[in-house]
């Protein structure tokens, strides 16, 4: 099942993936878009922090020898524990026993590269490297799959992808999306530009990124006379939407900014009356040695949209709007707390992270003992 959705294709394997360098299980220092060989990949982000990363890569484990009866394929675990936890990551995945590619993201700059926000997640990969989707924060445009809630909104269509010598980078896709199990009756197309001013300019020490991505959906507002759309303000079939946004990274520091902006839109499917949207999101982190502080703030403004005006429910969603609290996706019973207010909501959050390491009572042998990570939220 997780393998159907594998179906589109490109001749310039890798491309889509981020030109970013990682270690692996051997302690050599590889880049993930050698990893892409013309084989499918399923990349499945984890720490050793994270229990339902853990029980789902076991999951997965479990049956993978299943699934690559239907489709050969490879799944890299890709940890994204510090420097500090790395041998204790290495050593989980081999006691589990994991049939896996493990790599390791000490410094997060592919969990960066790739608006992984919260553990765990996942991608899935062609055997051309086309990854399903997402432009910047995924404020106006996220293709994806939920397996455990079951949603899938990945499109039918055509994608292509052209990297320039690594510092500029241009996507384009054109299809319908899935709706449950069948598709909307939109269509949506869009476009993202990626520069990497760093690799421009040559600064190896620091990363900074400018994005920008345009999206459009397009439906007819006549396929259902039960629906009087003109009533509601709606005068185009056409939704038209906009972000810009940066992405800074030096030592310890991360700054993260995005703006989006839509057209006049019904944000819910209880909406009664069309409106523009905006979102502002804004996220800033510093880490050093056993401490980190990360603060999120965001602000929406109508900003829900759907995949279509005639569906309804969780996984009728074109765009990602992403919550401020842990998202705990494996219980259904935790959904509520972290539910997102898409007609309007100002929000904010910080997080402190102390990791504290107990040392054996009278020794000095500077034996390292396990970590215990303390939050306060």
């Amino acid at each position: 099942m997780v393998l159907a959705i594998m179906s589109m294709a490109s001749d310039a394997f890798g491309q889509t993936l981020p030109d970013v360098k990682v270690e692996n299980a051997r302690g050599e220092e590889i880049r993930i878009r050698s990893l892409v060989n013309g084989k499918p990949l399923i990349i499945s982000y984890w720490s050793i922090a994270c229990k339902p990363c853990i029980q789902e890569l076991n999951a997965i484990n479990d049956v993978i020898e299943e699934w690559r009866e239907e489709a050969d394929f490879d799944v890299v675990a890709v940890s994204v524990d510090d420097v500090r936890m790395q041998a204790s990551a290495k050593a989980k995945a081999t006691a589990l026993g994991w049939d896996f590619i493990c790599i390791y993201d000490t410094n997060q700059e592919l969990k960066r590269a790739m608006n992984v926000n919260l553990t765990p997640q996942s991608f899935v990969v062609d055997a051309a490297g086309n990854i399903y989707d997402q432009f910047g924060n995924g404020l106006i445009f996220r293709s994806y799959e939920d397996r455990q809630l079951g949603l899938n909104n990945s499109l039918e269509g055509v994608r292509a992808a052209y990297d320039f010598a690594g510092s500029v980078s241009i996507k384009g896709m054109y299809g319908r999306p899935r709706l449950y199990t069948g598709y909307a009756g939109s269509w949506v197309r869009g476009l993202d530009l990626n520069v990497s001013i760093a690799d421009i300019f040559g600064w190896d020490r620091v990363m900074l990124n400018l994005e920008g991505s345009y999206v459009n959906r397009y439906e007819s507002l006549d396929k259902d006379a039960s629906y009087d759309f003109y009533s509601l303000g709606l005068d185009s079939p056409q939704l038209n939407m906009f972000s810009a946004g940066i992405d800074f990274a030096w030592k310890g520091l991360s700054l993260k900014g995005e703006y989006a902006r839509k057209g006049k839109d019904l944000p819910t499917a209880s909406s009664m009356k069309a409106v523009k949207g905006a979102a502002v999101f804004a996220e800033a982190v510093y880490s050093y040695k056993s401490f980190s502080v990360s603060g999120t703030f965001r602000i929406l403004d109508d900003m829900g949209t759907m995949l279509s005006l005639y569906g309804n429910g969780t996984g009728n969603a074109l765009n990602y709007l992403p919550s401020l609290t842990r998202q705990y996706t494996y219980m259904l019973a935790n959904l509520n707390p972290y539910q997102v207010n898409v007609t309007g909501e100002t929000a904010g959050q910080a997080d402190f992270t102390i990791l504290c390491a107990a040392r054996p009572t009278g020794t000095d042998t500077g034996i390292s003992m396990p970590t215990s990570p303390w939050h306060i939220h």
